[in-house]
């Protein structure tokens, strides 16, 4: 169990049911994106292999947004909606 700013952060909180059933439906959508595109020869090829990659970008941000306290990210929200608009 890590702390944050005395804050515990226990695993528990977290709905781990939902995090499985997300990366089961991304795991078909995956494999149905491939099947779909198996035949292409064409740019069509490589749409899963993006649809990978922006899964595994995603992951990656998700992560690092965990790490991060969000009294930090209170700061940053008007200049992260900002930039986005």
């Amino acid at each position: 169990m890590a702390t944050l700013m005395n804050e515990d952060v226990n695993s528990s909180k977290y709905d781990l049911n939902a995090l499985w059933v997300m990366l089961f439906l991304i795991g078909i959508g995956i494999v149905n994106l491939y099947s779909a595109t198996h035949a292409s020869t064409g740019i069509e090829a490589g749409f899963w292999k993006n649809q990978l990659m922006w899964f595994g970008l995603g992951c990656i941000m998700c992560i690092g947004a965990y790490f991060v306290h969000y009294r930090v990210m209170e700061r940053f929200a008007y200049i992260a909606y900002g930039i986005s608009v």
